[in-house]
Order: C-alpha cells, then sequence, then structure tokens
C-alpha cells in the first residue's frame, strides 16, 4: 500500500495579542515567549486533548515524540534557532 500525501497543517505563525501578560505562564516559559513562527512536516503527529480525554492512555515516554519535546525543550535556543533556519 503506497503511502499519499495528506492535507496537513504546514505551519504556525505566533500572534500574540496586546492583552499577553509575559509574566505568566505560558507566555514566561522562554521557547513560548519567543515564538516566532513553527513549521511542520507532513509525518509529523500530535497527541492533543483537554484533560480526561484520553491522551494519557499512550505510553508517551516511550514514544519519539517524547524524547524529540524533551530535547527541544532542554535545548530549546538553539531547536528553535535550527527550525527558523529551515527552508
Amino acid at each position: 500500500m503506497a503511502l499519499s500525501a495528506k492535507p496537513y497543517l504546514q505551519s504556525i505563525t505566533a500572534r500574540f495579542g496586546d492583552d499577553v501578560d509575559w509574566n505568566r505562564h505560558p507566555y514566561n516559559v522562554p521557547a513560548v515567549g519567543e515564538l516566532e513562527s513553527l513549521s511542520f512536516h507532513a509525518d509529523v503527529t500530535f497527541f492533543i486533548g483537554e484533560n480526561g480525554a484520553g491522551i494519557t492512555e499512550v505510553a508517551y515516554e516511550d514514544t519519539e515524540h517524547f524524547a524529540i519535546t524533551r530535547d527541544f525543550l532542554n535545548h530549546y535556543p538553539r531547536r528553535l534557532q535550527q527550525l527558523l533556519e529551515l527552508d
């Protein structure tokens, strides 16, 4: 079975409003506060949901997503720069 391209979120641009309190979470987290934009690859999967939605059923610590996220958060200035340099 051949894989085909699917519609996906290609990028996001951070447009924070004037009412953002930069001293409050999550805006006081440097990875968020310094965010300008993020580009995504079609093969990236995100698990999102409200509390109780069941996303914790996934053994997240055992996934590549966890390793990538942990690496990004531990080295966010360098990783963010790398992301923004991609064409």
